[in-house]
């Protein structure tokens, strides 16, 4: 008589098993890019079965360019539904917060291998942007729930991350474009010689306020500032050396700069550009409209999502 509960505990523990398997799997089939939602039994809206849907933007940038400005001031101000995941693939708990102390363990990566350089297997970088992202985007859809917004978002849930060329190796920064689901590559740049001149102001009074503090500002007119072709002598001074600045993003500042915005860019030839400008002028309304067009354009998204007028955003 106890065969049969045995065997029907047994079948339904199987299909349970079967059933997260299923859900835990890497994010690729076929080698093949699977839809961004998250599907399990949380209710967040009370109408029935949860579904977030994810859309991806990525700020391929690089230091002192307001990318700090443009996913906090311009993207998160303006939108209830977007969730900033700052520098994510920066191991640095002040960059990515508690992303690499919980997702970061369920990935295979070398700890001795800067930033998320060291992910050994390309399909982890993806799952690993994709898991942060389903948990951050639950946090903030019950966050709005509680609030009576659940309305705002329609389970949609836009996740933007910067992306430096130091995050990554190159071939990981092409997979992570060409695999993470409903991604959008945004292009933020500042001429190379306005970087310079920030990055030099910055290393020599250690004042690296992303929001540009008014004596770094009055510094960039009054200092006289090495042209940006004497950067690899720069970086060799004291300034430079106790900042520990002495990489090649930094000694071969212009070549590294070109380098990473030509390869983004034949990367990604449905890229969306952002000029710094766009970020720091009239409260980063241009690129703001950039971003809502670009998402509109891709996946008619602007009907079902409330946005809100962008605010200030700093400009170092």
């Amino acid at each position: 008589m106890k065969t049969p509960i045995v065997l029907g505990f047994a079948s339904l523990l199987a299909i349970t098993v079967v059933y997260y398997v299923v859900l835990d799997q890497d994010v690729l089939t076929e080698g093949k890019p699977r839809i961004g939602t998250w599907r399990k039994s949380s209710d967040y809206d009370g109408s029935g079965a949860s579904e977030i849907e994810l859309y991806f933007i990525a700020v391929a940038a690089m230091q002192r360019c307001a990318s700090t400005g443009f996913l906090y001031h311009v993207l998160n101000e303006s939108n209830a539904c977007f969730v900033p995941l700052n520098e994510l693939f920066n191991r640095g708990p002040n960059q990515a917060g508690d992303a690499w102390a919980i997702e970061g363990e369920q990935i295979d990566y070398d700890s001795d291998v800067p930033y998320g350089r060291g992910i050994r297997r390309h399909e982890d970088v993806v799952k690993f942007a994709r898991n942060v992202a389903l948990r951050r985007c639950k946090k903030r859809h019950e966050h709005l729930k509680k609030e009576g917004l659940s309305h705002m978002c329609n389970n949609k849930c836009i996740v933007g991350f910067k992306e430096f060329d130091e995050h990554l190796k190159r071939d990981q920064h092409s997979y992570l474009w060409n695999h993470l689901p409903n991604l959008t590559v945004a292009v933020l740049e500042r001429s190379v010689n306005d970087r310079w001149k920030s990055i030099w102001v910055a290393a020599q009074d250690g004042d690296w306020d992303t929001n540009g503090s008014e004596s770094h500002k009055q510094k960039l007119v009054s200092s006289e500032i090495p042209p940006v072709n004497e950067s690899s002598t720069a970086c060799k001074t004291k300034a430079f050396v106790s900042m520990k600045l002495q990489d090649q993003s930094i000694c071969n500042f212009e070549q590294t700069h070109n380098s990473w915005y030509d390869y983004v860019r034949h990367q990604n030839p449905e890229r969306v550009e952002v000029d710094f400008s766009d970020v720091v002028v009239s409260d980063g309304a241009e690129a703001m409209r950039k971003m809502r067009s670009a998402l509109q354009r891709k996946y008619s998204i602007e009907e079902t999502i409330v946005w809100k007028a962008s605010n200030s955003t700093g400009n170092s």
